[in-house]
């Protein structure tokens, strides 16, 4: 999987942010509506953290109350599952997966979770390859949901 320039959310000195950021509130707006099936919860929304470079969307299945958060990437259309108060990635309930919009790219724990080769690195800009190189991501998930500074 070839990472797109600005993935990770940090910017050299002379460039500007790409103009595919992802539009959180669109997805907000497609899950919301989860709640009508009477299903699942959702629990509350959280995007004000400058340091990540996504969003966390908490949920409850009420069949099983098994909590569990939407992570939404801040740049790029991409969003996936990870268990509450953790970064495991879980494969998310089909009926989420189908609520969210078709802008949107679901990325399953097993992408999330291979490693990357130096090639899947080639469009990163030189301070993302910087934040790599200090932070020592082994994974694609480490670096399309991360929390660089």
């Amino acid at each position: 999987m070839k990472l797109e320039k600005g993935i990770i959310g940090i910017w050299g000195k002379k460039e500007q942010p790409v103009k595919s950021s992802s539009d959180v509130l669109q997805f907000k707006t497609s899950i919301y509506p989860i709640e009508y099936t009477g299903a699942y919860k959702i629990l509350g929304f959280k995007d004000d953290e400058i340091i990540k470079n996504y969003s966390r969307l908490s949920i409850i299945d009420k069949s099983n109350n098994n909590n569990f958060d939407v992570l939404i990437n801040s740049v790029y259309p991409y969003f996936c599952g990870v268990m509450v108060d953790s970064f495991n990635f879980i494969d998310l309930p089909i009926e989420i997966r189908n609520y969210a919009d078709s802008k949107f790219t679901y990325l399953t724990p097993e992408e999330l979770n291979s490693k990357f080769e130096k090639n899947d690195l080639s469009e990163l800009n030189e301070a993302e390859l910087k934040a790599i190189k200090y932070w020592k991501p082994k994974t694609f998930g480490e670096i399309i949901f991360n929390t660089y500074d």
